[in-house]
Parts: structure tokens; C-alpha cells; sequence
């Protein structure tokens, strides 16, 4: 049973495409087609693609699609790990050199809440992690370059990983 807009538009436009433009149910040997359908003889319009199979058999055949992709590990996959690897281990690196450079700078200062090297390491990390402090912000010009630099490489970090995890759905999303 094809669709009546399919039909129409083929016959009029052409070069006109075979494929069900207006999402259609189409029944296959064992669906039941939707309620109110048999009466009238024609087809229901969904939202989503062409139903091939009752919409509950679909939602079932996408999330078992979905749990296949991810349980399966491929090449998108090694990608992922790899950046998310890169991310969090030059973000260690960052924090530790920020934490002894603010330590430098910051500690023993007037009106710093850096003190030790546990405060300093403190600020970097809480920098790195929520671009923000419970602490003041620092008060040599070294520390507030350094809390800038900081406060960029977190920016940087958090959108090179979303961008990520970007290509890894959307290289699944077309290998599938």
C-alpha cells in the first residue's frame, strides 16, 4: 500500500522522490496498523520516519539499536577514550604547574587567602574544574594573569570535550 501524497507527488513533480514524504504508516504482513486506520482506508501521519512496523515495535527496534552501538566498541570509541584521555591528563599537568606558580606568587602576600601550598593547589584545581573560587581572587598581577590563564584553559578544556563527544554521536549516528 503506497501513500496517496507519495503517488500524487510523483505523478506531478518530476524526479519527484519514491519515499514516503509525508512519514506514513505503512503495514507490513504482521503489523497491525494503528487504531482508526482499517475504517477509513488510509494512512496515519506520524512525526518520525516511515513506520514499517507498529510504533511500539519501532521505540523497541531503535533502543535495541541504540543498547547495540553502545555495547559495541570500535574505532569511534578508541577516539573518544583517547581524547578524553588527552583532556584530563594535560589538565592535571596545568593544575599542578598552576598550583606551584600561584603558590609563588600568592603565598605570604597581604590580603591573599593563598598561604600554603594546599590553598594554592585548592585554587587551581577549584579554577580549573568550576571556573570560580571560594577564595578571593589573587592580588599580585602574576596571580591574576595566572588566574586568566586558568579560567581560558578551563573554557578551552570543557568545549574541545564537548566537541568530542559531538563527533563521537554524530560518527555513530552515520555509520549506523
Amino acid at each position: 500500500m503506497r501513500c496517496p501524497v507519495t503517488i500524487a507527488a510523483a505523478r506531478t513533480a518530476p524526479g519527484a522522490q519514491r519515499g514516503c514524504e509525508a512519514n506514513c504508516f505503512e503495514p507490513t504482513a504482521n503489523a497491525v496498523p494503528p487504531r482508526g486506520t482499517r475504517k477509513e482506508g488510509r494512512a496515519r501521519h506520524f512525526l518520525s520516519p516511515v513506520w514499517k512496523t507498529p510504533p511500539r515495535q519501532g521505540l523497541r527496534l531503535v533502543i535495541d539499536e541504540e543498547l547495540r552501538r553502545l555495547l559495541t566498541w570500535g574505532e569511534r570509541h578508541r577516539r573518544l577514550v583517547a581524547r578524553l584521555l588527552i583532556a584530563v591528563g594535560l589538565s592535571a599537568a596545568v593544575d599542578v604547574v598552576c598550583a606551584l606558580l600561584a603558590w609563588q606568587f600568592e603565598s605570604g602576600v597581604t590580603g591573599s587567602d593563598i598561604h600554603g601550598l594546599g590553598d594554592a593547589f585548592f585554587f587551581a584545581t577549584v579554577q580549573l574544574l568550576t571556573i570560580s573560587s571560594s577564595l578571593k581572587n589573587p592580588v599580585t598581577a602574576a596571580g591574576k594573569v595566572l588566574d586568566v590563564v586558568l579560567e581560558g584553559w578551563a573554557v578551552f578544556v570543557v568545549t574541545a570535550v564537548a566537541g568530542s563527544f559531538a563527533a563521537f554521536f554524530r560518527a555513530g549516528d552515520s555509520s549506523g
